[in-house]
């Protein structure tokens, strides 16, 4: 029987050659022949067709089959086949598959190939392509793991304990937890809706692309089926029910080349896939790859540590070996590039076979013989995965060479014991590099509590536990390792350490891929299919958002647009968008306003915190002055600097220094009260004193000029009197001004999302109300330091009374400037004041007791009064003003000073009664005034910007002066 060409399959997502399948049929003849005439085959006969053929056609007879000609038996000859010459097919020149035999194959040779996956020994199928761990559930994945190693001979080799039946276990193990289920399963508490299971298809992909592609062929049939629906109807009309499940998402696959194939497959159905250790920086391609993800870093993150480590060791000339894959070469391409980018030589690179094919072992032993070639490279990278670097391990032993060589290790084979079991020797030293993974919580425990007869739903796990204890399972599967076992398993075996057990280091990422499905699937919105993904809208607008409102459209309720709403606005209703009042906001849901925080000055702020410790500092030092004062009240200098005024100045500082307490508290209606007196009261205190001494100066001496009268009103009552005065403008102006406007704490909003809490007087320009009458004070006081300056300074304090009103000036001047200009931070502005307040203070304390503290801590020798009369009726000596001869005398009659000016007309003053005050004699010589020589003269003549003004003797004036007179 002829085979027509049009039996030939030509889809090419299964095949990519038209002549490499044929449809065969049980009632074949004697001779088959391809519609190619390439080939003829003879003598087959029904019984040696397989019971599994690789492929069903779609044909509803159960008895056509698609082959391969590989799968084809060993009694169809090629009759025209010539030895030692491959055929060639005549319509495409390509070579036949059939040139791979010799002349005299074996059945399983030519049934499974040149790389046969049964061999002559064997009589039973392996691999078994139809295991699967399944689990029922209403949403189900698909998965694939690499439970068997890759085999050359077989296609699929030995059991691969951590990354492939750990990995199956964990899946497992996690789905038992998102349901709610398990012994090990944390909490019991479900991640999947209430009512919905999430199930799995598992299936094992041998670490081969080819083959991991053909297992996921099952993931897409109920894609496929579900398409278009179907022409077969039951005997009643309906339609018949579909057994293949339609699988959501598929996890995996383990390797990176075949997660590449199989995501060519899965997208074209929309399928998402989650690898949890394919790392190869192709797959973050989104283009490429639009439905993958992974849970595991890409290599590119594993490159750059490994170049990290080779420049910490200070390597400059190394190896690479990587293996022949898409992990491998990605890899390698990455680490080449790193190490260019760091000016490190590569003195070699060795592939390892993977795809291709398996490598011999002279094959490794090549590769370990170049790189012994380059003696001084003795750093070598290998990007690998275990089975081929624990090859390469072998022949490093082989070759007698362990320790070598110092490897830097890719996470393909760092941790496996596949790669370094048996090899210790030659792998020890050996740094790999590993993605940051945790141990998955109870893991430890559900694997090792696990026995075969009961964990039913892992198919290869009597395999596994064969192959852990070397022992035959009684009524297992017969595969092609187990028969060498001659112990016979009892099923409690321990697994333990002590036998060889070994956890997996990256099983996070496997348990991470379970839960990324379920937390997807459990916030995902149903959707409804009736042949069609969803159901049509039927509607006219879409809900606004949550800052939008409605504008119907006239005459149609049901149809609107939406229109934003601005920032501070709120929806008291769906159609209308109000203005929030200021200090408010709208709350999330736009229902109402909802008020911003208030913001005041407050005691832990950096700012507060800094001008309470200035404040805090000038209050101890205020305080010290005070005592000392008291302390030494009676002495000469205090007396002199007049005491009464001294304490007068000190309260009005110290009142200066408590103000900035007040001033960064919580505004209140009683803080805002002081605040608003205070303010000014403390800066009259101080300058009404500083006034009232200046302006006792200027009078002395201008009335000098006219006459030896005393001047009125220079007693220390009468200058309390006239500071309390002056004081009282201050303490009437506060009165009034707080009947006109009481003290209130208002809200202040500089912006529109600003909200401050704040003392009334504060806004605006209020405060200066207070401090007019302050600045006035210190106008006064800095033109009666101009006017004084030119008085000697024995005779007052006009050079520091001076030097504080200037610098008060430049503080004042400076402190109105920036009051102006932050009027949209009331925080800053009561900063400022505080800081200027306390700076007025400070220059007033210094200026004006500094000098005095330092004479009587420091100099005690001139603040007593008898060393000043010892030292002024000294010896003999020429008075400069006296025109010759005699020294100085003393008498009790009376003294006489001249005055070192070159004018020859001076006023004379009678300073008969000074009597006890002979300290002010010293201070004139002292300051360089005067000149003086004692006689018996009853006057005293004084000089005075070269006006002549004669006095009396104040023998014969109206009042004596007395002791307190001595200060000016």
């Amino acid at each position: 029987m002829n085979v027509s060409g049009d039996l030939f399959l030509k889809d090419a997502s299964l095949s990519t050659h038209e002549d490499d399948f044929l449809y065969l049929t049980k009632d074949a003849t004697s001779t088959f022949k391809s519609s190619k005439e390439d080939s003829y085959f003879k003598d087959i006969s029904s019984d040696q067709f397989p019971k599994d053929p690789p492929f069903k056609s779609k044909s509803t007879k159960r008895d056509t089959f698609l082959l391969s000609k590989e799968a084809l038996p060993n009694s169809a000859k090629h009759d025209t086949l010539s030895e030692g010459s491959p055929s060639k097919s005549r319509s495409t020149g390509r070579t036949s598959r059939n040139s791979w035999y010799s002349d005299s194959p074996t059945d399983e040779e030519f049934l499974y190939g040149p790389n046969n996956s049964r061999t002559s020994q064997f009589n039973f199928t392996w691999p078994i392509r139809n295991l699967v761990s399944e689990l029922e559930g209403q949403i189900t994945l698909g998965a694939l793991h690499m439970v068997h190693e890759r085999s050359e001979e077989m296609v699929c080799g030995k059991i691969m304990p951590q990354g492939g039946i750990q990995a199956l276990e964990t899946m497992l193990y996690t789905l038992d937890y998102v349901n709610g289920e398990g012994r090990w399963a944390g909490s019991g508490q479900r991640v999947m809706p209430p009512g919905v299971r999430l199930g799995v298809m598992a299936k094992d992909d041998c670490d081969r692309d080819i083959f991991g592609l053909e297992q996921a062929v099952d993931f897409i049939k109920g894609s496929i089926t579900s398409i278009g629906g179907s022409s077969y109807r039951c005997p009643d009309g309906s339609q018949p029910e579909n057994e293949v499940k339609i699988i959501s998402g598929v996890l995996g696959a383990p390797s990176s080349v075949t997660s590449i194939q199989v995501h060519n497959l899965l997208k074209l159905f929309k399928i998402p896939q989650i690898s949890f250790f394919s790392t190869s920086p192709t797959l973050s391609n989104r283009e490429r790859f639009p439905y993958f993800l992974r849970t595991i870093p890409s290599d590119v993150y594993q490159a750059e540590v490994m170049v990290a480590l080779v420049k910490k060791l200070g390597w400059t000339y190394i190896s690479v070996v990587y293996e022949e894959s898409s992990y491998g070469i990605l890899g390698f391409n990455e680490v080449e590039k790193l190490l260019k980018e760091n000016d490190i030589c590569l003195a070699t690179t060795e592939k390892l076979l993977k795809d291709s094919g398996q490598a011999t072992d002279a094959d490794y032993d090549v590769i370990v013989a170049r790189l012994l070639k380059k003696g001084h490279a003795r750093g070598v990278i290998i990007f690998g995965s275990d089975q081929e670097v624990g090859e390469l391990m072998k022949a490093v032993g082989r070759r007698g060479k362990e320790g070598t060589f110092a490897w830097i290790g890719s996470d393909g084979w760092g941790g496996r014991g596949l790669a370094f079991k048996g090899k210790e020797e030659a792998v020890e030293g050996a740094i790999t590099v590993q993605p940051l993974a945790e141990e998955v919580q109870g893991f430890r425990d559900y694997f090792l509590s696990l026995r075969p007869a009961t964990n039913t739903r892992n198919p290869w796990f009597i395999e596994y536990w064969e192959q852990h204890f070397g022992c035959k399972y009684p009524g297992s599967a017969q595969t092609p390792f187990n028969q060498k076992y001659e112990k016979t398993c009892t099923g409690e075996e321990q697994i333990s350490g002590n036998n060889g057990f070994e956890m997996e280091a990256q099983l996070q990422f496997v348990s991470d891929g379970v839960l990324a499905f379920a937390h997807a699937y459990k916030n995902s919105t149903p959707q409804f299919k009736v042949n069609e993904t969803m159901h049509p809208e039927s509607v006219c607008s879409k809900p606004c958002g949550r800052r939008q409102y409605v504008q119907p459209f006239p005459g149609d309720p049901c149809c609107w647009t939406c229109k934003d709403c601005l920032m501070y606005q709120y929806l008291p209703s769906k159609i209308k968008c109000e203005e929030c009042p200021y200090g408010t906001v709208p709350s999330y849901n736009m229902s109402t306003c909802i008020a911003i925080p208030q913001v005041y000055l407050h005691y832990t702020d950096a700012i507060a915190l800094a001008a309470m410790t200035l404040a805090s500092l000038g209050i101890l030092a205020t305080s010290f002055v005070v005592v000392l004062f008291l302390r030494y009240k009676d002495t000469p200098v205090v007396k002199a600097s007049g005491l009464e005024l001294c304490f007068v100045l000190l309260f009005g500082i110290l009142l200066c220094y408590t103000m900035t307490f007040l001033l960064v508290s919580k505004p209140t209606v009683v803080t805002c009260g002081v605040q608003k007196v205070g303010l000014g009261l403390c800066f009259s205190i101080c300058y009404s004193a500083i006034l009232t001494k200046t302006n006792r100066i200027a009078r002395i001496f201008r009335a000098g000029k006219r006459t030896a009268k005393r001047p009125k009103f220079i007693s220390p009552e009468s200058q309390l009197i006239i500071c309390g005065s002056i004081v009282g403008g201050e303490v009437i102006v506060s009165l009034v001004w707080l009947l006109i406007s009481p003290p209130n704490a208002v809200p202040f909003y500089s912006n529109r999302a600003d909200h401050q809490l704040v003392c009334h007087e504060a806004v605006g320009f209020s405060y200066m109300i207070g401090l007019a009458y302050p600045i006035l004070l210190v106008i006064v006081c800095t033109v009666y330091a101009i006017l004084t300056r030119k008085i000697p300074e024995a005779f007052n304090e006009s050079k520091h009374i001076g030097f504080t009103m200037y610098t008060t000036c430049i503080i004042w001047a400076a402190f109105v400037v920036i009051y102006l200009s932050t009027a949209h931070s009331i925080q800053i502005r009561i900063a400022t004041m505080c800081f200027s307040i306390s700076l007025s203070a400070t220059v007033a304390l210094i200026c004006m007791f500094l000098p005095k503290t330092h004479l009587i801590l420091f100099r005690p020798e001139r603040n007593v009064r008898q060393s000043m009369l010892k030292t002024t009726s000294g010896g003999g000596g020429t008075s400069p003003g006296g025109g010759g001869g005699g020294g100085s005398n003393y008498s009790t009659t009376g003294t006489t000073y001249l005055s070192k000016s070159n004018n020859s007309s001076c006023a004379r003053i009678d300073s008969g009664t000074i009597s006890d005050d002979m300290e002010m004699t010293q201070r004139l010589r002292a300051s360089g005034s005067f000149s003086s020589a004692f006689s018996t003269s009853a006057t005293q003549t004084y000089c005075s910007n070269g006006n002549s003004i004669s006095t009396q003797t104040l023998d014969s004036m109206e009042r004596d002066f007395d002791d307190d007179d001595v200060e000016l």
